[in-house]
């Protein structure tokens, strides 16, 4: 019996230490202060779901929110004080017309100021264009000029992407671009119901 209660205590003193330094550890871990690149403090935070805000702290890691919160004892070598401003997700321009403006300066400081961070675009046809459509759209450029490069739709992108944006863009593809391009310059008559039909 005595061999069993020795081994019994000395389990429970293994526990029991074993314990003790885990818990240890973990007072440790909490008292290390976050890191983050970028904190945004003390801002009322909008979060895009229709909810009520909250005043919270935003700590970013890259290009990616990495904290909600208190983030008080956090650090940052970049903070933004953000008391008494809404704090909020990009905006996005669903219907942006910011085709050729892009083509000029890809900052688009007037949406970025405003807080849109993605655009699409659609009503302007920058894609696909058939030789017709390119010499149209060389004829109606007013104050900005710019060479048309490209034919297709993903040539477009990759041409603002090369020339550099400071947004996210996206197209949809408008009925008018798609019109045009089988259509242009044939004769234009009126739609009979028959070839409304699919």
């Amino acid at each position: 019996m005595r061999i069993n209660l020795r081994n019994l205590l000395t389990l429970t003193l293994i526990l029991a230490l074993s314990v003790m330094v885990a818990a240890q550890g973990q007072r440790n871990t909490k008292s290390q202060p976050q890191s983050f690149d970028i904190i945004i403090r003390g801002g009322t935070l909008y979060d895009g779901t229709g909810r009520a805000p909250i005043k919270a702290d935003v700590g970013i890691k890259g290009d990616r929110i990495a904290a909600i919160g208190n983030l008080s004892r956090a650090t940052a070598p970049t903070i933004v004080d953000a008391k008494g401003l809404a704090v909020a997700p990009g905006f996005i321009n669903m219907l942006s017309h910011s085709e050729t403006s892009l083509i000029v300066d890809g900052r688009s400081l007037s949406e970025i100021k405003q807080g849109v961070t993605t655009q699409i675009f659609g009503e302007l046809s920058m894609g696909p264009l058939n030789d017709q459509m390119k010499r149209r759209l060389r004829e109606s450029q007013g104050d900005v000029k710019y060479d048309i490069e490209w034919t297709t739709l993903a040539e477009f992108l990759t041409y603002l992407e090369k020339r550099g944006v400071s947004q996210n863009v996206a197209r949809r593809r408008p009925h008018n671009s798609t019109r045009c391009a089988n259509w242009c310059g044939a004769r234009w008559k009126p739609a009979r119901s028959a070839s409304l039909l699919p």
